[in-house]
């Protein structure tokens, strides 16, 4: 069946043109609209320049920064946990954890490194656990001298 709006051939079926979309068969009228042209490529060429002279997308080429290291901030992370872990069991091996969790949580922040999560975790989890392992430390020497070693 053929469409009276478009001209185009559709399956004898068809309740719609498959073009268009407009009703086909008996009940159909014509709706009146702008004649449509087929469409065509636009025509524009554009002039190929040599490649060294190709126009830039953005901003030119320059060196990629060096990724900086987040072992300070791994390390510093580490430290705070096992500080944090052992600061119940061990007396003195947690406050030097947490100090060197501190220090290279600090340094890792200062230093604009990588891993900024990481030394602050490192450095909040070496804080928390210097607590309790000054406590334990000051525990442990009244205890020595009451003791009268």
């Amino acid at each position: 069946m053929i469409c009276t709006k478009c001209g185009h051939n559709n399956v004898d079926e068809a309740l719609f043109c498959e073009e268009c979309g407009n009703r086909l068969g008996a009940g159909a009228s014509p709706q009146p609209g702008p004649a449509q042209q087929p469409y065509a490529a636009p025509q524009q060429q554009y002039a190929q320049q040599p490649y060294a002279q190709q126009p830039s997308m953005g901003q030119p080429y320059m060196a990629q920064p060096e990724k900086k290291g987040v072992g300070f901030a791994v390390t510093s992370m580490v430290c705070g946990i096992l500080s944090l872990v052992l600061s119940c069991c061990i007396p003195y091996v947690p406050f030097v954890l947490a100090l060197v969790g501190v220090v290279l949580g600090g340094v890792s922040l200062h230093g604009h490194r990588g891993g900024k999560g990481m030394a602050i975790a490192g450095l909040v989890t070496s804080i928390i656990s210097l607590v309790p392992a000054v406590f334990v430390i000051i525990a442990g020497a009244s205890i020595m001298a009451s003791l009268g070693m």
